[in-house]
């Protein structure tokens, strides 16, 4: 998995959060965690436990717009993939 992939996972989920109708809240929690990702991902020296609070807030926030936000779901899925595969 490499940083181009995270990056393009956190695009896609900007994109499809965009198009969303989705509780203020909520939304704003998930923007939150992607730009926390963003700087971390941009970081070289961060660390994986430096991940951790975005992709517990992105796996929280998965399950409540699963049913409701497919396409949403479905790009947050994919980025909670990714950083289970980098070993976050």
């Amino acid at each position: 998995m490499s940083d181009s992939d995270l990056r393009e996972a956190i695009d896609h989920l900007r994109e499809a959060l965009d198009g969303a109708q989705l509780d203020p809240t909520r939304a704003t929690r998930i923007r939150q965690a992607l730009d926390e990702l963003t700087a971390v991902a941009a970081d070289a020296d961060a660390t994986p436990a430096a991940h951790a609070a975005p992709h517990e807030t992105l796996a929280e926030q998965l399950e409540h717009v699963a049913e409701e936000h497919p396409a949403l779901a479905t790009g947050l899925g994919r980025l909670v993939d990714i950083l289970a595969k980098i070993g976050i």
